[in-house]
């Protein structure tokens, strides 16, 4: 039998029954409205998908004069391509522990940034925003170009890393990534970057190096001057900078 404190306690609160069952209401429709958004985009995406696949990432065009001798250089993306077996390990291990983490073990969404971003976004009052993006949907963004701040947008995103999970390996991924992501100084992917900022091709890279350049990503065109710079100071930046990449790598194994 209900005992007398709970029976009193649903006269004296007679909305909680319907306050439960309306926010159970809330969460079936946002459930069902999210599902009907989902398959939508789940559609589009298949689209996305074949012109991927087709797409040919934009490089460099030398000038050769009669001898095979460079004497131009044109370029919209200044870039160069490499197979996965060029790019460094350090900059490999370098980005998944600053970047993502979980990027080996998630399916192109990780709940768990997710998470760790909305905590630390409400622990600090709103005043520290981190993004949950994983390497794959950076690789999204990257290459539709798009990164307006908008729910749809983010929601799009979501779907096509998870069909790109499928579609791909991790290996493939990473690949795309190094090859596509901006190094700033009008730099696109590793090879690329690697000639200019060290004046070597990146699988000559040093540890350091790979590293350095892992933690340029998330701000390639603050980097690119700093790197150039002279001054003790933005010296001193960079070296933290790269020595916070070095510290994650050995936390993340």
């Amino acid at each position: 039998m209900p005992s007398k404190a709970s029976a009193s306690s649903r006269k004296r609160h007679p909305w909680l029954k319907w306050f439960i069952i309306g926010l159970l209401g809330l969460g079936v429709s946002a459930s069902l409205g999210l599902a009907v958004v989902w398959s939508v985009y789940a559609q589009e995406a298949n689209g996305f998908l074949q012109l991927f696949a087709l797409r040919v990432p934009k490089t460099i065009t030398k000038v050769l004069d009669r001898n095979g001798d460079i004497i131009g250089v044109f370029a919209e993306e200044h870039r160069v391509v490499i197979p996965y077996g060029d790019i460094p390990r350090a900059f490999i291990g370098g980005l998944i522990a600053t970047e993502d983490a979980n990027f080996l073990k998630h399916s192109g969404v990780s709940p768990k940034g997710f998470a760790r971003a909305f905590w630390n976004f409400v622990r600090s009052g709103g005043r520290r925003r981190e993004g949950a993006s994983t390497l794959t949907m950076q690789l999204v963004r990257t290459v539709t170009a798009k990164r307006q701040k908008r729910l749809n947008r983010k929601l799009k995103e979501i779907v096509l890393a998870t069909k790109l999970e499928k579609a791909y390996t991790k290996k493939q991924i990473l690949e795309m990534y190094a090859n596509e992501v901006y190094f700033g100084g009008g730099r696109y992917g590793i090879e690329a970057a690697s000639q200019y900022y060290f004046r070597k091709s990146a699988p000559q890279l040093t540890i350091e190096e790979g590293a350095m350049m892992a933690g340029m990503v998330q701000q390639p065109e603050r980097f690119a001057k700093l790197l150039f710079s002279m001054n003790p100071k933005d010296r001193e930046i960079v070296r933290n900078r790269r020595n916070h990449v070095l510290g994650r790598m050995g936390a993340e194994g």
